[in-house]
C-alpha cells in the first residue's frame, strides 16, 4: 500500500514524502478527526483547572505523545476558546456539506 496524500493540514512526520490533500491541488479540502473531554455546563471551576492541569499532564508525557504519533495523530492542547472555536467551526463546516449534499437522517 502506498500512500497518496494525508488529508490533515500539515505533512506527517513519519510520512515526510506524503503531501497533504491541497498540496495535490484540491484545494478545498481539509480533514482533521480530533477528540476531546468535555464536561457538563456549569462545573466548578476548581475541578475544570484540575482536570485540565491533569490532562495537560497526561497528553505531555513522552509515552503517551510517542503512541499518539505512531497512530497518525498528534497531541494538542487547546485552551478553553480555542476549543469553542474549534467545535463551532466543525458544526459550520459539517452543517454546511450536509445541506448543501441534500443529506437527511430519513
Amino acid at each position: 500500500m502506498k500512500p497518496l496524500s494525508v488529508s490533515g493540514p500539515a505533512r506527517l512526520p513519519y510520512h515526510p514524502n506524503v503531501p497533504t490533500v491541497r498540496e495535490t491541488g484540491v484545494l478545498d479540502f481539509e480533514i482533521e478527526s480530533w477528540a476531546g473531554f468535555f464536561v457538563r455546563s456549569g462545573t466548578p471551576e476548581p475541578a475544570l483547572a484540575r482536570l485540565r492541569a491533569e490532562f495537560d499532564r497526561v497528553v505531555s508525557a513522552a509515552e503517551i505523545a510517542a503512541s499518539f504519533e505512531k497512530r497518525g495523530a498528534r497531541p494538542i492542547r487547546l485552551s478553553v476558546r480555542e476549543t469553542e472555536a474549534l467545535v463551532a467551526r466543525d458544526i459550520d463546516k459539517w452543517t454546511r456539506l450536509i445541506r448543501s449534499a441534500g443529506i437527511s437522517a430519513d
